[in-house]
């Protein structure tokens, strides 16, 4: 059974093309320049359980019984607590983290490479989050929503059974046909049902908006009701059989959409298919997979956040919970209760212009503070300060910083981004949760 799968999985053998590479290390929209190549063949849809196990199998290219960085994989909630012991080496701060993210898909070079951002399906917030993550400008090339449903080419189903948002979608994207986004607002509303329970229907179509108005290409990811229902077990669509085969049809579908190369492409989801078992397992050996999973800002309670009184954090924090030279899980924290601190920023011009960027400090009780360049992993690029009441002052290099201050069984972690001639003043009340941060920076 296996076999005769086989050849409807092989990878894909087609290669970057040397306009596609270039456009990419000169920042010009690679998406654009993609090559296209005649669609790769869907094979038939398995209804049965022993065909759809088989075609999983045989789809599977990547080495499931671990953790991608080596061991045993963990929990999302042991992913989250290890990641919160490892605060030392958080990148903290919106343009931090998406310069962090910049330089991984540079590192990519020529292979294809996938960003699978996991998220709790009660958090509005975690969909914001993606949204800033990957807005322009980005190396990405494209970015996918679960939350929008991808026609298929499944042989032994009807064409018109298997049409989605695909074509809506593209209207709006290319033309700005409003008619064609009411039509996609709709069908996002009856095929999402947890956006629409908790509330972030408006949230998943602002991704949509923000690409169309900066020309960024989004696709849809996930298999229709009607090609579920045609599967055995297919159900609500959570047994594992039927995750995996969503998450075939997604890829398949991008290949479909993007069939050139190198990809870059972000795909926004529930956690399970961000682990190594689940959309992964699918890609060649040589692809760049790198897993983001968000916690904080949900609805429900966050068991991973339990016992987290002691840290504070004044932005959201990128951490990856392995010391591996290039890591391939990461999880990033969103402030929120009880993790989230009080912070009063003001911003001033400079008093007076100085050669070198300048970091300034006090806290109400006696603590150390490390401020670390992002993009180093030089162990001596770290200043530590050790504060009290008095300010300290340190010069520091031009651009983004994350500092974390332990004082009094508190750990504060935050960012800030310095030019030439800018100076940041820091003054901490860990027991109060609360940060005044009073940035002198040029008009």
């Amino acid at each position: 059974m296996a076999f005769a799968f086989a050849g409807a999985c092989r990878s894909d053998p087609r290669g970057p093309t040397l306009d596609a590479s270039s456009a990419l290390a000169e920042g010009i929209d690679a998406a654009s320049r993609l090559d296209a190549a005649p669609p790769l063949a869907w094979p038939a849809l398995p209804r049965t359980l022993e065909a759809q196990r088989a075609l999983i199998s045989s789809c599977t290219l990547r080495d499931v019984s671990g953790a991608p960085d080596g061991g045993t994989e963990v929990s999302l909630d042991a992913l989250a607590r290890r990641s919160l012991a490892r605060l030392d080496y958080a990148i903290a701060g919106e343009a931090a983290i998406r310069g962090w993210l910049d330089a991984w898909l540079a590192r990519a070079g020529a292979r294809d490479a996938y960003v699978l951002v996991g998220t709790h399906h009660d958090s509005g917030a975690q969909v914001r989050a993606f949204r800033a993550l990957v807005r322009r400008p980005t190396r990405l090339t494209d970015v996918a929503l679960e939350h929008l449903v991808a026609d298929g080419r499944w042989g032994g189903l009807a064409e018109d059974a298997q049409r989605a948002d695909g074509a809506d979608l593209r209207a709006f994207l290319e033309r700005g046909d409003l008619g064609a986004l009411d039509r996609l607002a709709r069908a996002h509303a009856a095929h999402d049902y947890t956006a629409w329970k908790f509330g972030y229907e408006r949230d998943v179509l602002d991704i949509v908006l923000a690409a169309r108005a900066t020309g960024q290409r989004v696709l849809p990811c996930d298999m229709s009701s009607k090609v579920r229902e045609a599967l055995v077990g297919g159900g609500d669509g959570a047994s594992d059989e039927v995750l995996r085969l969503r998450e075939l049809h997604c890829l398949r579908a991008l290949q479909d959409a993007a069939p050139g190369g190198p990809r870059r492409i972000a795909i926004l989801w529930g956690h399970d298919h961000a682990r190594p078992r689940g959309f992964a397992r699918f890609l060649p050996p040589d692809t760049a997979v790198l897993r983001v999973h968000l916690f904080g800002a949900r609805v429900l309670a966050t068991p991973a956040l339990d016992g987290s009184r002691g840290i504070v954090l004044n932005d959201a924090v990128l951490v990856a919970g392995t010391d591996a030279p290039a890591p391939t899980e990461v999880a990033l924290f969103l402030p929120d209760e009880p993790t989230r601190g009080d912070v009063d920023r003001v911003r001033r011009a400079p008093e007076a212009a100085a050669a070198t960027p300048e970091v300034r400090a006090s806290s109400a009780a006696p603590g150390t503070l490390s401020l670390t360049p992002v993009g180093s992993d030089e162990p001596r690029a770290t200043r530590t300060l050790r504060l009290g009441r008095d300010e300290v002052a340190a010069t520091v290099g031009e651009g983004a910083h994350t500092y974390v201050l332990r004082s009094g069984g508190v750990t504060v972690v935050g960012g800030l981004s310095l030019a030439r001639g800018e100076r940041a003043t820091l003054a901490f009340d860990g027991a109060r949760r609360m940060t005044r941060l009073e940035l002198e920076v040029r008009p």
